[in-house]
């Protein structure tokens, strides 16, 4: 063979390499069903993932009410050198669009409603669920989209959010006032309750440790009646709030530690593929809050400091980053399974 046959060869071999190398190739999230499998398909496997996902974005608001609204207090701080835009986006100003300071959890609430749209319009597509457990879907997604609302109706107030999600995702949705935003919430817990009262013995879909006590339709009804005594109290509708809350998990007949504590959890760990606490700071490097934590809290009836406030911070070196001090840091417990927090903050 001469050199330039094998040339020709070498080069043809090139050519073909690198045209399948420029084909489009793409790999499915299976962590996250396409809107397709979802709506035009859907399995119980599809569903129960897209379900079940949605504890992962509705966690990932835990430092915008954490540190993020405590910053606009001044109660709360981020004092991280290493990202100034914390900052000048919460402490100096002014708030622009697309800054570090005015999202505040909307765009991770808003994917979820629209997930939860589309998990309404599939349940019942799905032959392999059983009619309660169509139910049970049904009244889980709909009090975890109360909850969401719930959280950016008290972050924004007065100024409304989008209560009604419209089928055409490339269309803007309705901002309604606060009173109409509770009234649509209070609603969808209503019904979430109807459709988890026949949503049979147990979920179709695995829930995290952090639901111990209230991973079945029954018991997670607790939780749906403590977020509407909630939005009860927003409302200012004292009696019904009262009513909601013997229908919850809350017990005022003890003020033990165990009995306050008890409720649904997110859980966070620093297992592969999972995340840690953000709010959880031991170092501290970042996470202070204000001195007037500790001089305001509430006494208990001995005189000593308020269990919420010594199992929630302590005591560490003074700080300052652009004219701001702090000496106190966040502390979150250990849990079992991770760091968690409360699902109900």
């Amino acid at each position: 063979m001469s050199a330039m046959h094998r040339m020709r060869l070498v080069v043809s071999a090139l050519a073909i390499v690198v045209v399948a190398a420029c084909q489009d190739v793409t790999v499915p999230n299976y962590n996250n069903p396409s809107v397709d499998a979802l709506t035009s398909s859907p399995t119980p496997s599809v569903v129960n993932t897209a379900t079940s996902g949605l504890l992962v974005l509705y966690r990932a608001a835990t430092a915008t009410e954490g540190w993020q609204m405590g910053s606009f207090g001044r109660e709360a701080y981020n004092l991280l050198q290493a990202e100034a835009r914390n900052l000048l986006g919460f402490y100096a100003g002014p708030i622009v669009p697309g800054g570090f300071a005015q999202d505040l959890g909307w765009s991770n609430a808003y994917t979820n409603l629209r997930q939860i749209q589309s998990i309404l319009t599939a349940v019942d597509k799905v032959s392999g669920y059983s009619a309660a457990q169509k139910e049970a879907v049904k009244g889980f997604v709909q009090t975890i989209a109360a909850m969401e609302m719930l959280r950016q109706i008290k972050i924004r107030d007065t100024i409304g959010i989008v209560v009604d999600i419209p089928a055409d995702p490339h269309s803007l949705g309705t901002v309604v006032g606060k009173d109409a935003a509770l009234a649509r919430i209070a609603d969808l817990l209503d019904s979430a309750r109807t459709h988890l009262q026949a949503g049979g013995t147990a979920f179709p879909f695995t829930l995290t440790s952090g639901f111990a006590g209230f991973n079945t339709p029954a018991t997670f009804l607790l939780v749906n009646r403590g977020m509407r005594a909630r939005a009860d109290v927003y409302r200012r509708q004292w009696a019904q709030a009262l009513t909601d809350i013997a229908a919850s998990f809350v017990d005022t007949s003890s003020t033990s530690l165990a009995n306050l504590a008890k409720g649904a959890y997110n859980v966070w760990s620093t297992a592969s593929g999972d995340s840690p606490n953000p709010l959880f700071d031991p170092t501290p490097t970042a996470l202070y809050v204000h001195p007037s934590i500790t001089t305001g809290a509430q006494k208990r009836a001995d005189g000593s400091a308020d269990l919420r406030l010594t199992r929630k911070t302590a005591a560490g070196t003074v700080r300052r980053a652009a004219s701001l001090r702090s000496r106190l840091t966040t502390v979150m417990p250990n849990a079992i399974a991770g760091l968690r927090n409360s699902f109900l903050a």
